[in-house]
C-alpha cells in the first residue's frame, strides 16, 4: 500500500506543475484509516497463541477466549513444511505451494505461512531460539535447541554419484569442488525488465520536474526539494539492483565449495553457516540468516535429489573438517 501511495503521489506531481504533497495526503490518510481498522478487527476476531517464557506456558486464544493451555516443551518441535491450495486467477484454477511453520506436539498449531521459504524457516529459527525449542526443516532433520547454530554433518552413508545424464558435472581440484550445469540456459536468471521499466519511468519524472535544477534554483521549495531527492535516491537503487542482476546472469552456472565458502554467481555463503541443502522445485542452500538460490533447471528434474544430496556432503565434509 506505501508503494501505491508513493507511486500516486509521483504520478500526480509530474502531471500538475502546481501539484503539492497536500493534495495526495488524503489518500494516504485513508489508506492508513483502512490498515488499522483491519488490524484492529483482526486482533478482536482472530486466532492467537499467548506464551510466557518464565513459567513456559502457552495458552491458544480464539475469539477473545482461552481454548486451551499447554506447556512450550510439549509443543515442540517448530516444524517447516508445505502446504498446498488452489486459487483461481482470470478463470483458471490453479495450485500454490505455501510454506507453514508448526508446532507439532500434543496441539498442532500452524503459526506462519508464507510463500517463501527461506523467510518461513528464517522466522521459526528466531522463534525456536527464542523459545528454547527444537526445529524441523524440510530436509527431515530435527535439530535441538541447542543445535540451531550446528554446522551441517555429513550423511551417514555417501550419496549416489551424479549421473552423466543429470545435466551437472563435479570436479575437484586442490580441495575445491566446482559443480556445473550443462543443461543451464543463462536466460533463466535474466535481468527484471520490470526494473528497467521502473528506471524508465523515474527518469521520466524526474526529466518532467527537471531534477538537474532542484539544487540550483533557489525558487524550488523545500518540500518539493525533498519530494525531488527522494525520488533520485529511490531511481539510483532501482538502478544498483538492475546492474547487480546483468553482473549475476554473466557469471557461468557453476557452484563453489572450497575450504571455507560455498558460492554460486555471486552469492556466497560461509561453509559453517549452511544450515540446510534443500529442493522446493529451486534448490536452496540455506543458513540462518541468508540462502543461495540455484534454479530448478540446473540440472535434470529427476536428478535435483541426487544434486541435493551431493551438495549437502560436500558442504557439510568442509564444515566439519
Amino acid at each position: 500500500m506505501g508503494i501505491g501511495i508513493l507511486a500516486l503521489i509521483a504520478f500526480m506531481w509530474s502531471q500538475d506543475p502546481n501539484a503539492t504533497l497536500f493534495q495526495a495526503a488524503p489518500f494516504g490518510l485513508v489508506g492508513l484509516a483502512l490498515l488499522a481498522g483491519a488490524q484492529v478487527y483482526a486482533a478482536r476476531n482472530g486466532q492467537h497463541l499467548r506464551v510466557d517464557l518464565i513459567t513456559r506456558q502457552a495458552v491458544f486464544v480464539a475469539r477473545g477466549k482461552e481454548r486451551w493451555k499447554a506447556s512450550i516443551d510439549e509443543l515442540a518441535p517448530i516444524v517447516c513444511t508445505t502446504f498446498e491450495r488452489r486459487r483461481r486467477r482470470n478463470g483458471r484454477s490453479e495450485e500454490l505451494t505455501e510454506y507453514q511453520a508448526v508446532l507439532s506436539g500434543q496441539k498442532e498449531v500452524a503459526l506462519r505461512q508464507t510463500a517463501d521459504y527461506p523467510a518461513s524457516r528464517r522466522w521459526a529459527v528466531r522463534l525456536a531460539r527464542s523459545w528454547g525449542i527444537g526445529l524441523r526443516g524440510l530436509d527431515g532433520r530435527v535439530r535441538a535447541a541447542s543445535e540451531l547454530d550446528s554446522p551441517l554433518r555429513p550423511a551417514k552413508e555417501k550419496p549416489a554419484p551424479l549421473s552423466q545424464d543429470s545435466g551437472v558435472s563435479l570436479s575437484v581440484d586442490d580441495g575445491v569442488a566446482n559443480l556445473r550445469s550443462s543443461v543451464l540456459p543463462r536466460s533463466s536468471e535474466s535481468p527484471d525488465l520490470f526494473l528497467l521499466a521502473a528506471i524508465a519511468f523515474l527518469y521520466a519524472v524526474l526529466k518532467e520536474r527537471h531534477a538537474d535544477q532542484v539544487f540550483l534554483d533557489p525558487f524550488f521549495q523545500p518540500l518539493e526539494t525533498v519530494l525531488l531527492g527522494g525520488l533520485v535516491l529511490v531511481a539510483l537503487g532501482v538502478l544498483a539492483v538492475f546492474l547487480r542482476q546483468v553482473w549475476r546472469f554473466l557469471q557461468p552456472a557453476t557452484l563453489r565449495v572450497d575450504a571455507q565458502t560455498v558460492g554460486y554467481r555471486g552469492r556466497s555463503m560461509a561453509v559453517g553457516d549452511v544450515r540446510e541443502v534443500v529442493s522446493v522445485g529451486d534448490i536452496l542452500i540455506l543458513g540462518n540468516d541468508r540462502h543461495i538460490t540455484i534454479p530448478s533447471d540446473f540440472c535434470r528434474p529427476r536428478d535435483a535429489g541426487v544434486v541435493v544430496r551431493a551438495i549437502h556432503q560436500l558442504i557439510a565434509e568442509r564444515a566439519v573438517a
